[in-house]
């Protein structure tokens, strides 16, 4: 029998205790809740965190980290582009940056060839 995968929008802990009791491992937060995303951690569920600062962003990572480490689970990321900003990531464990995407090579491919053509005139 497939096991069922139900979305709960919620974020306190009764309804997070009642979620795994019900079988369902997908649950959304409208905050951060360090407590929360432990739970779910304990519970083997997964928790799609509402974050709106850059603490809130910096602490989810953290305890990403954390826990993919725990778990034996490769870390990976993408969407920051700027190399002292990767460094931050890679000191705390990120072990595969995506460093860029297609649009940004070929406008940076495009702009050094420009540059070397222009070099020549």
């Amino acid at each position: 029998m497939k096991k069922k995968t139900i979305t709960l929008i919620g974020g306190s802990g009764f309804l997070a205790k009642f979620c795994i009791k019900n079988g369902i491992n997908i649950m959304f937060s409208p905050h951060f809740d360090k407590k929360l995303v432990q739970f779910c951690l304990d519970n083997n569920s997964i928790l799609i965190p509402g974050i709106f600062t850059a603490s809130e962003i910096m602490e989810a990572y953290k305890q990403t980290i954390t826990a993919c480490k725990k778990q034996g689970k490769f870390v990976g990321m993408g969407g920051v582009y700027n190399f002292d900003a990767m460094r931050v990531y890679i000191d705390m464990g990120v072990q595969l940056v995506l460093a860029g995407n297609d649009l940004s090579f070929m406008i940076s491919a495009g702009r050094e060839q420009t540059n070397k053509l222009r070099s020549l005139v």
